[in-house]
């Protein structure tokens, strides 16, 4: 069976991970943790917070345009939690 990984490196602390892949996973999704850091917000700088996702994937399983679908669906739930429970 094939399944997507998820990799929660930031619980520790770490920025950023770029993580392995291995068989017979089809990808692994790597979180890093989440920063209080300076952002734009229509056109103002505001306080926010920022994380790094990162996605490693089988090519003969999940396609680059697949791939980066899926992390836009990720990036539109951390950035709107309340959605997936309304």
């Amino acid at each position: 069976p094939t399944c997507i990984a998820v990799l929660d490196v930031g619980v520790e602390g770490i920025d950023e991970v770029l993580p392995a892949l291995a068989a017979p996973r089809a990808g692994i999704l790597g979180i890093g943790a989440a920063r209080a850091e300076p952002v734009v917000e229509d056109g103002r700088i505001v306080a926010g917070t920022t994380l790094v996702l990162s996605l490693r994937t089988a090519a003969d399983v999940i396609d680059e345009t697949t791939g980066a679908r899926l992390l836009g669906a990720v990036r539109r739930r951390v950035e709107r939690p309340l959605e997936m429970i309304a």
